[in-house]
């Protein structure tokens, strides 16, 4: 994880420190998710999203992976595709750390670009995720709010990351919009996955 990483906010009352991120997203059920998510979005063009939740326990909880349109899903909209850890009682929800979701545009060669929507979605949860899905590898971009942007600045620092993207033009190297998100406000790295 970047040095720059420390714990993030779930909710008010709770943070996850890197290793414990590190190992969520390192875990079989998210790489399950993943590569349901990844393979329907592949085969189908159709957007899939699935949430990670942390409980009262510290547990994580990923209910259902789900497949929307062309152009976009949130969790709980759309065709469930695979529940991963069944029906469990949400009401132990501490917050959700994670919103995943595939673009059926990216197959493995454009960068990964979150959109405005996307970024927004910060407001909800502790990190957004963006992936691309290419024969041999899962590639996503995760991204998440620096320290000192409040969520009520998210809304409009995600709408100037927009208007700089579309200034920019055509955008070839991930690097380049990597810095446009630093530069309103938001981390970001990107991880590679074996599909």
């Amino acid at each position: 994880m970047p040095e720059n990483f420390e714990e993030r906010e779930i909710s008010e009352e709770s943070e996850i420190s890197s290793e414990r991120f590190l190992e969520v997203i390192s875990s079989e059920k998210f790489l399950k998710a993943l590569t349901i998510a990844g393979q329907e979005t592949l085969k189908s063009g159709y957007e899939t999203t699935f949430e990670v939740n942390i409980l009262d326990d510290g547990d994580t909880d990923i209910m259902e992976v789900r497949k929307g349109g062309t152009d976009g899903v949130w969790p709980g909209e759309g065709q469930v595709l695979t529940h991963i850890d069944g029906t469990k009682n949400l009401e132990n929800k501490k917050g959700s750390l994670l919103l995943f979701h595939f673009h059926p545009e990216l197959k493995g060669e454009e960068i990964i670009e979150p959109s405005e929507i996307d970024l927004v979605k910060l407001t909800h949860s502790a990190f957004v995720g963006t992936g691309q899905i290419g024969k041999t590898d899962i590639d996503i971009l995760l991204v998440w709010k620096k320290r000192n942007i409040s969520n009520s600045e998210i809304e409009e620092n995600a709408e100037e990351y927009d208007k700089e993207v579309l200034e920019r033009g055509f955008i070839s190297e991930q690097q380049n919009l990597q810095e446009i998100l630093d530069n309103n406000g938001f981390e970001s790295i990107v991880i590679s996955y074996k599909a």
